[in-house]
């Protein structure tokens, strides 16, 4: 996945809420440095964890599906066919929120794949993603939905379809009642 760069996002949010849900802060910078930790070492062995000094918390949750069907055919010769069609996905949500302000970054990627082989070999395969990101801050706020699912569009052009065959139908039943109608 290439970096994802929002529009001065440090002014809508903060920075640590923006790097944890994968975003990248642009900078002119490219030199490397060698990364310091987020720990910081007290006396007598206490660590504590750095952060923005604002209470935050955090939900991540990740839901995979998957769906096999197998069809087997055997023919009366001994023949064996075999149809599989399969379907997958995963929704990955990763949500931050201030307690005390309100202020929020939420996150949901949905990747999903369905294939369908016929004995061994690749018939059918559609994949799809679908991303949406949500960020909230005191002054301002942003949303953004990016989709990519071959079944929604699918879905949609069968919709229209129906629609189109349906008001067809209705024109051709109205033709008839016309017809009826002038000709008794």
């Amino acid at each position: 996945d290439p970096p994802r760069v929002v529009a001065a996002p440090f002014e809508c949010i903060y920075p640590s809420a923006y790097e944890r849900l994968g975003f990248r802060i642009p900078v002119s910078c490219r030199s490397l440095l060698p990364h310091k930790g987020n720990a910081l070492a007290l006396p007598g062995g206490v660590r504590r964890r750095l952060g923005s000094g604002r209470p935050l918390w955090k939900k991540q949750e990740t839901v995979i599906q998957e769906r096999i069907v197998k069809y087997v055919t055997v023919e009366a010769d001994g023949t064996v066919q075999e149809l599989v069609e399969s379907e997958k996905s995963q929704t990955e949500v990763t949500h931050m929120e201030c307690k005390d302000t309100g202020e929020f970054a939420h996150r949901e990627t949905t990747e999903y794949e369905q294939t369908e082989t016929f004995n061994s070999e690749l018939v059918m395969a559609e994949r799809g993603v679908e991303r949406y990101v949500h960020l909230k801050s005191k002054d301002d706020e942003y949303e953004h939905l990016e989709s990519h699912m071959p079944r929604k569009e699918r879905e949609e052009a069968e919709r229209l379809r129906r629609e189109e065959e349906q008001r067809r139908r209705m024109e051709e039943e109205e033709e008839m009642r016309r017809n009826l109608g002038a000709g008794g």
